[in-house]
């Protein structure tokens, strides 16, 4: 339950005097009330009459203060003040200061009679908050002298559940550390277990790059080879066109041979034709043999690739089945991890239900 708000009579002054100053009107007990945010009419009520009471005698010595003397005419103090009040009120104004009196004493009487009905009030209240903590305190002290009863008697099976519970908590602490040694265990097989894992894995990877590359080369080997054979075809086109070009000479030679006693330079001219028709066969033959050459290396590369193509096929077979076995280890090890962690929770569990046992 919060605590209630207190007030000081330097607070309940400093509202009064607030609420003259903006309203110019005497202020009520419930005004200030108001305007400090709570408290007691009891209070508040003769600080604001006393409040009342100064401001009115203030104006009362403001309306009678003695006027300076005249230095020409000396007269009695009594009938100077006297003579000054005359002067300075005439009757109305006399009337109307003890009407503006007696409403501001019937005022207050009012606002007395208002304090009384609600200090009355409080006072009822406060009887009865009264009676009421009487009797809670009544029963407070009944339901203490309750428990204090329960407490003598509960407190020696208490001692006897704590000892029971201490002998319980020991043995499942050392439940517990016998299990948390396995379950670190298992946790240390597992992460072995991983570890073997990303190993076969990376061999796996290692085997496909593998396979990767040498199916580049096997195709570069290809490409090579084909290259290679559209080279042999055009030296074997070129070997095929210098036959053509040496029967061809062999048959003008032959020709040239015939009519050599007839025409002599057209048998020269023949057969330095011949030679170079020879010569030019002679280099179809070595270009047709380099062909052959790079067709047979060509070959040799792709017999090459194909045997890296199916030694990386069996290297990533063999990393498949390692990484099988490691994820089966490390299945096999997070399974034995979780039923040691099962059994560290159903320890403290029984070692938090004794515990609790205890307590109560």
């Amino acid at each position: 339950m919060p605590k209630p708000a207190t007030f000081t009579d330097d607070d309940y002054r400093a509202a009064c005097e607030s609420i003259l100053q903006e309203t110019g009107k005497e202020p009520t007990g419930e005004a200030v009330r108001k305007r400090v945010g709570g408290g007691s009419m009891t209070r508040i009520g003769p600080i604001v009459s006393a409040f009342k009471k100064e401001i009115r005698d203030k104006k009362a010595r403001e309306a009678t203060a003695e006027p300076a003397p005249d230095a020409a005419v000396i007269v009695p103090q009594e009938l100077a003040r006297a003579y000054d009040r005359i002067r300075r009120k005439d009757a109305e104004a006399i009337i109307a200061e003890r009407a503006e009196a007696i409403a501001a004493a019937e005022a207050d009487t009012a606002e007395a009679y208002d304090i009384a009905r609600i200090a009355e009030v409080e006072r009822d209240e406060a009887i009865a908050a009264r009676d009421e903590a009487l009797s809670a305190q009544a029963k407070a002290e009944a339901r203490a002298s309750d428990a204090i009863r329960e407490c003598d008697n509960v407190r020696a099976a208490a001692e006897t559940a704590r000892t029971e519970a201490e002998r319980a908590r020991l043995d499942a602490e050392a439940r517990a550390a016998t299990a948390k040694a396995e379950a670190d265990a298992a946790t240390e097989r597992a992460k072995t277990a991983e570890a073997e894992r990303d190993k076969a894995l990376a061999a796996k990877n290692l085997a496909e790059n593998a396979v990767t590359a040498a199916e580049a080369r096997a195709s570069a080997a290809d490409e090579r080879a084909k290259r290679a054979e559209e080279f042999a075809d055009r030296a074997e086109a070129a070997r095929t066109e210098a036959e053509r070009s040496r029967a061809e000479a062999e048959a003008r030679a032959a020709t040239a041979k015939a009519e050599a006693d007839a025409a002599k330079d057209r048998a020269t001219t023949a057969e330095t034709s011949a030679a170079a028709a020879e010569t030019r066969a002679t280099a179809a033959d070595e270009r047709a043999k380099r062909a052959d050459e790079l067709a047979d290396r060509a070959e040799a590369a792709r017999n090459e690739a194909e045997r890296l193509r199916v030694e990386a096929e069996t290297r990533a077979k063999f990393a498949d089945a390692k990484a099988s076995e490691a994820e089966i280890r490390a299945v096999k090890a997070e399974e034995k991890a979780e039923t040691a962690r099962a059994e560290v929770e159903r320890l403290k569990a029984e070692a938090a239900k004794a515990s609790k046992k205890a307590k109560s």
